[in-house]
């Protein structure tokens, strides 16, 4: 079914991009004027990007659970690029200084060209976990981000980010997970944390969590479970070897969700949610 599905896609990729491209202006689309061969030329276009991406991505893009996360000790250690070096010190640092306790970092090839660099950290609360992580691929690009999970106490977990890359996949059913890339004091994003936790629970308090007694157990059962999530939904599968390779589909929507519309319907929707929590607990 994933190559009929892929066609109907492309299909519906045409019909967006011809009807809302950006630039139409608001008073053709008002009165409901139709270019049908503007409309075509522009999606013609556009469709390599829609059509050849999902096609590269299937190919090429592979995880590989059977190389988790290990300490970052010895040569890993030396190897690491001094600016994510500074990255995550200083990270640890400001985080320290907010009641979180020792760092347990760590390094992790489990995606193909990409080497990934994290450090846990554990509130003195008892409720609550950082992430920090640094990312770097082979073509010199770099992701850095903190991450705040809690939980409920009926076990959903309440995550805080500040990450900055595009949503390439569907939210976790029974995961509060938000964004606020524009935050990038550890302070503030914590202050944001706490109040979407107080917002979930009331008056309640969150259940205690620990990434005790193997943090790097810890963080590898996070991203089995994540693994086993998209395998679920269908944008990955198993190979023989136990490394995961995108579907069809999964390329697909990974690759759109980061172009024209569906990143703008997303980025809209999500920023919606985002600016309703910053108007309510400001600084």
């Amino acid at each position: 079914m994933q190559i009929p599905l892929y066609i109907l896609a492309v299909l519906i990729s045409i019909v967006l991009i011809g009807g809302f491209w950006p630039g139409r202006s608001r008073g053709a689309l008002a009165a409901g004027e139709m270019d049908s061969a503007g409309g075509i030329i522009r999606a013609i276009v556009g469709l390599p990007v829609y059509l050849l991406g999902p096609i590269a991505v299937f190919l090429r893009h592979v995880a590989d659970p059977t190389t988790p996360a290990r300490p970052l000790v010895g040569d890993d250690a030396l190897e690491m690029p001094p600016d994510l070096q500074t990255t995550l010190t200083n990270a640890e640092s400001a985080l320290q200084q907010l009641g979180f306790g020792a760092s347990v970092r760590m390094i992790s090839h489990a995606h193909r060209n990409v080497t990934s660099y994290g450090a846990l950290l554990e509130h003195s609360d008892g409720c609550t976990i950082a992430s920090v992580m640094a990312a770097r691929t082979k073509q010199g690009i770099t992701v850095t981000a903190i991450l705040f999970r809690s939980e409920l106490a009926d076990g959903t977990p309440v995550m805080t980010t500040n990450v900055r890359s595009k949503p390439l996949f569907p939210d976790r059913p029974g995961h509060d997970v938000m964004s606020f890339p524009g935050v990038l004091d550890p302070a503030r994003l914590l202050a944001l944390h706490r109040f979407r936790v107080r917002d979930r629970v009331g008056g309640a308090a969150p259940r205690p969590i620990t990434r005790a007694p193997d943090p790097i157990a810890y963080q590898v059962r996070e991203a089995n479970e994540t693994y086993a999530f998209m395998i679920a939904t269908g944008y990955f599968r198993r190979t023989r070897t136990g490394r995961l390779r995108p579907t069809l589909m999964g390329a697909t929507c990974m690759v759109w969700r980061s172009k024209f519309p569906w990143a703008q319907i997303i980025a809209r929707r999500r920023g919606r949610a985002r600016e309703a929590v910053l108007a309510r607990c400001r600084p």
